[in-house]
């Protein structure tokens, strides 16, 4: 069974000498960083190839798919 995490962040990011950019305006699929230490305690979720902890986004909707 997958968790489907959508998030959308709180502020807009960029991940320095790359393309990659989040808009906080925007909502964005998330992975729970499960290789991180401590991942549970701080929220981290990979969003768009940029870690974010639990201040630095929002749960818009969680799907369970089989």
């Amino acid at each position: 069974m997958n968790n489907t995490i959508k998030i959308k962040p709180n502020e807009n990011y960029h991940l320095l000498s790359t393309g990659i950019y989040l808009d906080k305006n925007k909502v964005y699929n998330g992975i729970i960083a499960t290789n991180q230490p401590n991942y549970e305690e701080k929220g981290l979720m990979f969003c768009g190839g940029i870690l974010l902890n639990k201040n630095e986004y929002k749960i818009v909707q969680t799907e369970k798919t089989s």
